[in-house]
């Protein structure tokens, strides 16, 4: 089968070097065969899958610590991702004293779409002029709390700026991101 594949390029090699019609000839002289494409289509680029990553994170903000911490959440993907039951925070394991929280029912993030929370909207709002989408403890009405997920941890998140870490858990407790900075 080889053998028979070399031929079969050696043939077309002389078609194409003496000219016998099979090619076309360009104005220089040179000949190619009209069968070979000379410039390969353009394809669509593959949609991304949705994928909830840690984007950012403020661990040392220049206002009071730990209200003026906060981070965004980040769907990386072409598609609509249900977070529901998704969880945030600080403790990598279960049983232990660090924070972690629960993202609500029914919450789904667009593709590309971010998701920012902050220790306390009212800190986030004298930095930014802006209101994150959710905050850890109370301090706007109007901008809701997610809930202590107390089965995990009973703790809260507090980013310590010397070193530690904020992980992403999803609906079965599995970590699906994580980020670290400093000692941890």
């Amino acid at each position: 089968a080889r053998m028979i594949w070399i031929l079969l390029l050696a043939v077309v090699l002389l078609i194409v070097i003496t000219g016998s019609g099979l090619g076309s000839r360009l104005s220089d002289g040179s000949t190619y065969l009209p069968w070979v494409p000379r410039e390969w289509p353009t394809l669509p680029p593959t949609p991304a899958l949705a994928r909830l990553i840690i984007s950012e994170v403020m661990f040392d903000p220049e206002v009071a610590e730990p209200e003026g911490e906060w981070f965004e959440l980040f769907n990386s993907g072409d598609f609509e991702l249900d977070i529901s039951g998704y969880k945030i925070g600080d403790e990598e394991t279960n049983g232990q004293g660090e924070g972690m929280y629960r993202l609500p029912q029914g919450l789904i993030l667009g593709p590309r779409q971010p998701l920012v929370i902050a220790n306390r909207a009212d800190a986030f709002r004298i930095q930014f002029q802006a209101s994150p989408d959710f905050e850890l403890r109370e301090s706007d009405p109007g901008v809701p709390n997610l809930e202590k997920y107390s089965d995990w941890s009973t703790g809260y998140v507090e980013l310590l700026n010397t070193g530690d870490e904020l992980i992403i858990l999803n609906a079965s407790n599995w970590a699906v991101d994580g980020v670290s900075w400093g000692s941890s």
